[in-house]
C-alpha cells in the first residue's frame, strides 16, 4: 500500500513559489481542507441546476418531449442562486460567464474550472474539474473531476481542453486514476483523503510530473486511438514508453522511482513496458542511463516505420468496392474508430498487418526494458 507523507504540502516544487512556515503545521492542512469541503457544498446549488439541465436534456434527445421542456429548460439555464463567496456573496446563473468565473476562481483559489461546450445539436454541456498547475512543464494536471455532463466531447480520455490565460490549452487528466488510487490508500487515515492537498493529489501530481509529463502528448492521439480500438495494447505501451525515453528527465525518474510509483503502473495504471522499464531505471550507472534515449530513437524510427507499414496496408472497402489503404479509413473516421472496428476486423489482411505491428511493438520495448 502506499505510505502516508508526513507533510503533503512540503514540495515547493508543486506549489510554485508560495511559502509555508513550518510554524504553520498541520493546520494549513486542516484549513484546506474545511476549504474544499466549503467549496463542494457552496457549488452545490449550481451543480444540482445543471443535474436538472442534463435530464431533462437527455430526456428530450432519447423519449422526445414538449414545447414545456423548452421552457423548463430556459428556467434552470436562467435561474440565479446565492452561493457565499470568500469576500462576498454571489448571485449567479449559468448564462452569466462573467459571474461564474469570478467565483470559481475565489472559491476555487485558482484551482476550479467550468468548461462549457456546445454540442452540434447546440446543446450546451458543462464538465466541473478541480487542477493543479505545473508551472514547470509543459501540462498542468486535472486531479479530480467534480461534474461531468453526458455526451461531454472528451475525444481522448487522457487530455482535457481547458480555457488557460484566454486560451485553451490542454491539461492531463490524471482524474480517471483518482477512484483506484483511493482504494489503494483506502487502509490509511480515512480524513487524508479529503485534505485539498490528500496523498490521492500528490501521487497523482507526481505520476504527472515524473512520467505523464513525458509519455503523453497530443501527437500521439492517432496512434493510441488505433491501438484502444484495434486491440493492439503493446504498440501504446511501446509509445508512451519511447516518449517517455526520450522527453522525460531520467535522472529526476530514477531518484522519484520507488514502490508506490511502481505500484502504480502495476495496479492502477497497468502499463507493464513503463513498470519494467522503472525496475531497469533504478539499477543503471550513469554511463548507461546516457545510453537510453539514443537507443530509443533508434527503436523510435524503427516503430514509426512499422506503424507507416501498417497505415499503408490494403483493404476491402465494400462501400467504394477497391482495395483502400487503411490510413484513408483510420485518419478520415479518427473519433468514431469504435464504428468500423467490427467491420474492418473481418479483413484477413488488416487482421495481419494488427499482428504484425503488435510483434514488432513487444520488439521495441524488449529493446528498450532489455539490457542497455
Amino acid at each position: 500500500m502506499y505510505q502516508q507523507w508526513d507533510d503533503p504540502i512540503s514540495d515547493d516544487y508543486a506549489d510554485g513559489y508560495a511559502y509555508r512556515s513550518p510554524r504553520m503545521g498541520n493546520s494549513y492542512g486542516a484549513r484546506r481542507a474545511a476549504t474544499l469541503y466549503d467549496m463542494r457544498r457552496g457549488l452545490e446549488p449550481l451543480l444540482e441546476q445543471i443535474r436538472q439541465y442534463d435530464a431533462i436534456r437527455q430526456r428530450l434527445a432519447c423519449e422526445g418531449g414538449h414545447v414545456s421542456d423548452f421552457s423548463a429548460i430556459a428556467d434552470i439555464l436562467s435561474r440565479k442562486v446565492k452561493i457565499r463567496g470568500s469576500y462576498r456573496e454571489y448571485d449567479v446563473s449559468l448564462v452569466e460567464r462573467s459571474e461564474i468565473r469570478a467565483l470559481m476562481s475565489e472559491i476555487g483559489m485558482g484551482e476550479l474550472q467550468l468548461d462549457v461546450r456546445l454540442l452540434p445539436n447546440q446543446w450546451p454541456v458543462y464538465y466541473l474539474c478541480r487542477i493543479r498547475n505545473d508551472y514547470w512543464s509543459v501540462y498542468s494536471l486535472v486531479v479530480e473531476d467534480i461534474y461531468m455532463s453526458p455526451d461531454y466531447p472528451l475525444c481522448d480520455e487522457r487530455f482535457a481542453r481547458l480555457l488557460q490565460y484566454g486560451h485553451e490549452s490542454y491539461y492531463l487528466r490524471l482524474s480517471q486514476f483518482r477512484s483506484r488510487v483511493e482504494q489503494c490508500l483506502a487502509s490509511d487515515r480515512k480524513e487524508a483523503l479529503d485534505t485539498w492537498y490528500s496523498p490521492v493529489d500528490r501521487i497523482l501530481y507526481d505520476m504527472g510530473r515524473y512520467v505523464f509529463q513525458a509519455a503523453w502528448h497530443e501527437d500521439q492521439r492517432p496512434g493510441v486511438l488505433a491501438a484502444i480500438h484495434f486491440g493492439m495494447p503493446e504498440f501504446r505501451n511501446a509509445i508512451e514508453l519511447l516518449y517517455l525515453c526520450l522527453s522525460g528527465e531520467l535522472c529526476e525518474l530514477r531518484s522519484a522511482a520507488n514502490e508506490k510509483m511502481m505500484q502504480f503502473f502495476k495496479e492502477v495504471y497497468a502499463q507493464p513496458a513503463i513498470h519494467a522499464f522503472l525496475s531497469m531505471l533504478c539499477n543503471l550507472d550513469g554511463e548507461a542511463l546516457n545510453r537510453v534515449p539514443q537507443k530509443a530513437l533508434k527503436q523510435y524510427s524503427r516503430l514509426s516505420k512499422a506503424f507507416g507499414r501498417f497505415l499503408n496496408e490494403k483493404i476491402s472497402c465494400d462501400a467504394w468496392r477497391m482495395q483502400v489503404p487503411v490510413y484513408k479509413i483510420v485518419l478520415g473516421n479518427l473519433y468514431r474508430l469504435d464504428l468500423i472496428t467490427n467491420d474492418l476486423e473481418k479483413d484477413h489482411g488488416f487482421a495481419r498487418a494488427v499482428e504484425r505491428l503488435k510483434t514488432e511493438s513487444r520488439a521495441v520495448i524488449g529493446e528498450i526494458t532489455g539490457n542497455v
